[in-house]
């Protein structure tokens, strides 16, 4: 409320700017009303360029829905034909061999089952776990892990 007595030139000039704007529009709108009373069509070179004219519709719309085909133009399309017996081999010629990329790309690529299936399988052990601290900072991606722990969960900079 402040801000509105500290600055009330602002808001008046603002008030009467709107008062304006509404005025004007009413008086166009009462000036449409009384054209469209006293009968005075508008200029179709207003609304329509000078190629263009309204033309009224030549049938009105109807909520029917479009008449059914007779039965001899329901069976003037072609009957289709038998598909031949090469096609349907290689048809089946493409599923084969997209089954067998589909497999290869399940071997290849996978969820963590399957890279754990192709480690054991390659010979690879898994790495074996520290079971103490010592053995733990050892390894160099544990004592990173280690670091980031503390920092996360440790004591704010600010309060050090």
């Amino acid at each position: 409320m402040d801000w509105i007595f500290d600055h009330f030139q602002i808001v008046l000039i603002v008030a009467l700017a709107f008062a304006s704007w509404v005025k004007s529009r009413q008086e166009a709108k009462q000036a449409e009303r009384e054209a469209r009373e006293a009968g005075e069509q508008p200029d179709m070179g207003d609304i329509f360029g000078p190629e263009e004219s309204w033309q009224p519709e030549a049938e009105p719309m109807t909520n029917q829905p479009p008449p059914v085909p007779s039965q001899s133009a329901r069976n003037s399309f072609p009957a289709q034909e038998p598909v031949p017996d090469r096609e349907l081999e290689r048809q089946n010629a493409l599923r084969e061999q997209l089954r067998q990329i589909r497999e290869a790309k399940a071997i290849t690529t996978g969820n963590a089952a399957a890279t754990r299936e192709r480690a054991n399988a390659k010979g690879k052990a898994a790495v074996p776990v520290a079971s103490s601290l010592r053995g733990m900072l050892r390894n160099r991606s544990e004592l990173r892990k280690a670091v980031i722990t503390r920092e996360v969960l440790g004591t704010p900079v600010g309060l050090r």
